[in-house]
């Protein structure tokens, strides 16, 4: 049964009122009985003693009357029950009252005992006299009387307990009521609040803690309710939230499916990218080891082919690098000068057999606003462009492809440019434009298929112009070509002048004829003759040039120079310019012929005196303005071809280079890349051998291998540039070590540059004419190499072993086949050989740093020499005994290479026995042959490197004539042990 909240509170208050009133009671009767029986006990006491005292001399004088005397005046007493008193003996003399019979025993040290018995309090007391017992006391009071005296007394105390505890219940109840008033409100409060009405306000008025209550109930409420307008804003929120969310988790979902279906695509594609080329080099290459080709020309467009492909299989794999270095954040740009005329003549050098395979003219447009010299990175402005203008040739069929280059803004420091490649191709649908610059995507499967691409040039792209503070996309219209562009920032050059103002006095004002049947070569070509302020007019073909240049004669005027385009249809530009030729006779119009591709009749043009100047296309400023200031006479042709392939000379200059190499296959691969340059040579096996040599000798340049033994290229390189102030002197690094850090490492040890093997000889070369001065080029076809019959058929089986790359390893040695078997020769023959070394110190964790040494080596080696297997397994190893890696995982890897090292020399030692046998005839007798002995003799002495020459060019002679002898002397040159061949020699003599 629930009672109520009111009558809970009164009858808890009244069952505690009540409580204390009968504790309270009965505490009261308590100190009341026994402050009265004290009172007693001390009056019977104090009435004994008195007693006592006033026998005394009664008992000591035996005078009994005295004794009764005494007693006579207690004897009123109301509550006095009986008295007796005895003498010495205990015998009684007086007595009053009813005496109860009790015998009481006293000892010497007791004057006196009290008991109470019923409703008696007994009193015994001796009486001494000088400490003499003279007789004892006895005496009893009643206690009836105070008994009745405390029961009254407690009856009152109950009594007036019992009215104030009726005032109090009364006084409860009242304030019950009146406090329970105030919790019926706040109760309606909570009832209201708890059905929802969280609105609901409590009204209590006063000043007291209910009210305040009150208050903080209402306060409460409202900041529940506006917690609960939150929840449910919140809740509704977090719905969208979870919708949102499951619909970007399904969209995730598909693009998850669609990344996992574009890189398998991808792998799909790159394997048919890679393999294409592979295929061509492996195949031509094949075909022309068959020596089945006999027409030369052949041979060369073979060639072309096999390093066309070559060139494309690079281009794909440096594409996968660049994108794994821009993924880990590894690719960093460079800051150097560039000349934005330079780079778009490269990237025109990259692309024009395509282009012309394709009848696609190649036009440059650079704002005359653009400086001629900027600080940026030429190698990745070039890289993007390149990827756009190959894309263009890709997809474009015919007609032309334009590269442009406009300021878009520029400040004190900066100026930043807009790139764009324009084609006239297949276009892009919108679709297809949305796909373009995410990873391992084209612009359709179709497409792909068609035109092939591995999907990542235009994902660099994109990385490279964020990198370069820019932007990038594509403006395209599907079926009537593309524009892709993109924008960078660069820095000024230090000389802010650098724009050159191509002027012409002599020419301004002049008229002139552009004639193109192309109207975007027409629109170019016109406004480079517009900035040397002549007035321009333009024909879109022969038949047009010829009408115009006939109504401008007859109007007795004539044009001052007329640029003609050579390939146009209907009438070409030879043709159209011997007829225009043939109606102006007074032969002071200037005849520029401009084409797009190398085969340019020149036989045409020389002997019919028709053109002032040839030019090729694309058109630059300054060609047209170098034309034009060489022009003296109207009979002087002119030309700027084509670029051919050159390598440097510096024949005439007496340079000595120093290259520290400690591998002697690296040492001879890199003296035959440099020996058709005209270059002293000399040679260091380590860094305190450089050192030694640097002290002695004046070197022009300094080609350090980082890793050596004895003293490394670093340290070597710290020492010259610290100890012997040798700042100016210019070290390249070579190493097999290619990353950013491998390169800040050379160049903070003071080196100037950092080329990575395997060496390429074009970088080679660019690097040397950078830091070389007076450089004079010869064209590289007048470096011929021949091949005996022996090198080719030893080159035919070399080829047909799966672990040797020997295509790759000629590139390397130049095509020198006969260098390249002789250091296939010391890599079999070599003692103690690497693996023996390798073997020898593998179980000494202490001997790891040496073993990370020779692993280098050898796979610098191996790699030069094409055993691609041998050199990855020591790549492996020389990165585990690097990192102290695991026992297990090394022993395997030293097994396997130990396999493949095995094989592949025990085949070299089969494959290389005959030529090693085959001496071919002589052409000098003895004495002249001594004659050459005589000469090496001092070559070597001189520490010359064109001993290794003479030795080469004399071979057959000195193996005709001293035989064993001259195989020694060999084995110690080519190992640049020249005072052990100097001995050999004078063994001979």
């Amino acid at each position: 049964m629930r009672l109520p909240f009111s009558f809970q509170i009164i009858a808890g208050i009244v069952v505690i009122e009540v409580v204390m009133l009968v504790i309270i009671i009965i505490n009261n009767i308590r100190v009341i009985n026994e402050t009265y029986t004290e009172l007693l006990y001390k009056s019977a006491r104090e009435q004994s003693a008195l007693l006592s005292s006033s026998v005394m001399p009664g008992l000591i004088a035996y005078d009994y009357a005295l004794v009764e005397d005494a007693i006579a005046i207690v004897k009123a007493r109301p509550d006095l029950d009986y008295v007796a008193v005895y003498d010495a003996d205990e015998r009684m003399i007086f007595n009053f009252g009813q005496v109860p019979q009790i015998k009481e025993q006293f000892n010497n040290r007791e004057l006196h005992q009290e008991y109470e018995n019923g409703d008696q309090i007994n009193v015994f007391r001796l009486i001494k006299f000088e400490n003499q017992k003279v007789g004892s006391l006895k005496i009893g009071f009643n206690t009836k009387q105070i008994q009745k005296t405390i029961n009254h007394i407690s009856l009152q105390n109950i009594s007036v307990a019992i009215i104030a505890m009726v005032i109090l219940i009364i006084a409860t109840v009242i304030i019950s009521l009146f406090l329970t008033r105030k919790f019926k409100i706040l109760k309606a409060g909570v009832e209201q609040f708890s059905e929802g009405d969280l609105e609901y306000k409590i009204e209590i008025k006063g000043n007291d803690e209910i009210s305040d209550l009150s208050q903080q109930f209402n306060q409460m409420a409202n900041r529940i309710n506006n917690n609960r307008q939150k929840l449910l804003q919140q809740h509704n929120e977090l719905e969208q939230r979870v919708e949102q969310r499951t619909q970007e988790l399904q969209l995730a979902r598909q693009n998850a499916e669609y990344a996992s279906k574009a890189k398998s695509d991808f792998l799909s594609c790159m394997s048919h990218e890679l393999r294409t080329p592979l295929n061509a080099v492996i195949g031509f290459t094949h075909v022309l080891l068959s020596n089945n080709i006999n027409d030369e020309q052949e041979r060369i467009q073979k060639l072309n082919k096999i390093d066309n492909s070559a060139k494309l299989l690079l281009a794909l794999i440096n594409d996968i690098l660049d994108f794994s270095k821009i993924e880990s954040g590894k690719l960093k740009l460079e800051s150097t000068t560039l000349c934005l005329a330079d780079i778009m003549e490269n990237i025109f050098d990259l692309i024009r057999n395509n282009a012309s395979e394709k009848s696609i003219e190649i036009a440059f447009d650079i704002g005359s606003d653009i400086p001629d010299e900027m600080i940026g990175d030429p190698l990745r402005i070039g890289q993007i462009l390149l990827n756009f203008a190959n894309n263009a040739v890709k997809f474009t069929e015919s007609g032309a492809i334009i590269l442009k280059a406009s300021k878009l803004s520029q400040d004190m420091e900066d100026i930043r440019l807009k790139f764009e490649v324009i084609d006239s191709g297949i276009g892009l649908s919108e679709q297809q434009r949305g796909r373009l610059f995410k990873e391992f995507s084209q612009a359709d499967d179709s497409t792909a298929r068609k035109y092939g691409g591995s999907g990542l040039g235009l994902v660099i792209s994109k990385r490279l112009a964020t990198l370069m503070d820019g932007d990038i996309g594509v403006e395209s219209v599907l079926g009537k070509g593309s524009t892709f562009w993109f924008t960078a920032k660069l820095k000024l050059a230090s000389d802010t002048s650098t724009i050159t103002r191509f002027e012409l006095p002599e020419f301004s004002q002049k008229r002139a004829l552009v004639v193109d049947d192309l109207p975007e070569a027409r629109e170019i070509h016109q406004k480079l003759l517009e900035n040397l302020k002549m007035q321009i007019d333009t024909a879109c073909s022969g038949e047009q040039a010829i009408s115009m240049v006939q109504t401008l004669m007859e109007q007795n005027q004539q044009y001052d120079i007329i640029l003609m385009d050579w390939q146009m249809p209907n009438i070409n530009g030879i043709e159209t310019t011997r007829q225009i030729r043939s109606m102006n006779h007074t032969n002071n119009t200037l005849y520029l012929l401009v084409s797009a591709y190398n085969d340019i009749p020149m036989e045409k043009c020389e002997n019919s005196d028709c053109f002032n100047g040839i030019l090729q296309k694309p058109l630059t400023a300054s060609q047209l303005y170098d034309t034009l200031i060489n022009i003296d006479k109207p009979s002087q042709l002119i030309t700027h071809n084509t670029k051919t392939d050159k390598i440097p000379n510096w024949s005439h200059n007496d340079y000595q280079i120093l290259i520290v190499e400690d591998n002697k296959t690296n040492q001879e691969v890199i003296s035959d890349i440099l020996s058709p340059c005209g270059l002293k040579i000399d040679i260091a096996d380590n860094g305190q051998i450089a050192i030694d040599k640097i002290q002695r000798n004046n070197y022009s340049l300094i080609l350090m291998d980082v890793q050596m033994p004895v003293m490394d290229g670093l340290t070597a390189t710290r020492i010259i540039r610290k100890t012997h102030k040798l700042d100016a002197l210019p070290i390249i690094a070579m190493t097999a070590n290619a990353f950013e850090d491998d390169k800040n490492q050379s160049l903070s040890a003071g080196m100037n540059e950092h080329l990575s093997k395997p060496i390429v000889p074009k970088l080679l070369y660019k690097s040397l004419t950078h830091w070389l001065s007076d450089v004079k080029e010869v064209n590289s076809s007048n470096q011929t190499y021949s091949a005996d019959e022996t090198n080719n058929n030893t080159m035919l089986k070399l080829s047909a072993f799966k672990e040797i790359d020997t295509d790759a390893a000629l590139i390397f040695f130049n095509h020198r086949k006969d260098n390249y078997i002789k250091e296939l020769e010391r890599f079999s023959s070599e003692k103690p050989s690497h693996i023996e070394q390798i073997q020898t110190l593998i179980n000494n964790m202490s001997a790891y740093p040496e073993l990370q040494r020779i692993s280098h080596t050898l796979k610098s080696v191996s790699g030069t020499l094409g055993m691609t297997e041998i050199s990855k397994h020591c790549k492996i190893l020389e990165k585990l005994f690097k990192n102290n890696g695991d026992k297990e995982e090394i022993n395997h890897h030293f097994h396997e290479l130990s396999v493949k090292y095995a094989t592949t020399t025990s085949f070299l030692v089969d494959a290389l026995a005959k030529q090693q046998q085959t001496i071919k005839p002589h052409t000098l007798d003895k004495t002249q042959t001594l004659d050459k002995l005589m000469a090496l003799k001092q070559l070597l002495i001189d520490s010359d490197f064109s001993s290794i020459e003479l030795m080469k060019t004399y071979e057959n002679d000195f193996l005709f004539h001293f035989n064993d002898q001259f195989a020694l002397i060999q084995k110690a040159a080519t190992n640049f042990d020249m005072d052990t061949a100097i001995k050999h020699i004078d063994s001979i003599e």
